[in-house]
């Protein structure tokens, strides 16, 4: 059922990150990590294995589905061709490390790895709202 669940959830993710274009990538991008970040906060705060943290979790997960479809589309529309070279071996590394790493952080309580993933969340969405919706070549 949970994966079943979670299969749902990314393909309803994939629908709306579709859409981002529609709202702007760096507007999708901001919210996708605002409701992550408030979700796995509020996650923090529920009771474990309730409904309520169930929801916000796959919340949480849709949200971060978005961002990951968006940042894939923002390689190509914000980093010149020369630079994309890098920049994309250099977002795949980061995604490997972070799944290798991750099984060493669900060994954290929940009270603390939770609203420190949310606040990275947060820290994101701020960090995102910095960067270009599209690529302007500088002119000389």
């Amino acid at each position: 059922m949970s994966a079943m669940i979670i299969s749902g959830s990314d393909i309803i993710a994939c629908m709306f990150a579709s859409r981002a274009s529609a709202l702007g990538r760096n507007t999708a991008q901001t919210w996708s990590f605002l409701v992550a970040g408030v979700c796995l906060m509020a996650c923090a705060a529920g009771v474990v294995d309730s409904i309520f943290v169930m929801t916000m979790a796959i919340l949480a997960r849709m949200a971060l589905s978005v961002v990951f479809v968006t940042i894939y589309v923002a390689l190509a529309e914000i980093f010149p061709p020369w630079c994309q070279k890098t920049a994309l071996p250099a977002c795949e590394l980061m995604a490997r490390l972070g799944g290798c790493l991750s099984p060493s952080f669900g060994t954290l309580p929940v009270h603390l790895s939770l609203p420190l993933f949310g606040l990275a969340c947060l820290v994101a969405a701020r960090a995102t709202t910095k960067l270009p919706d599209k690529h302007t070549p500088k002119e000389f």
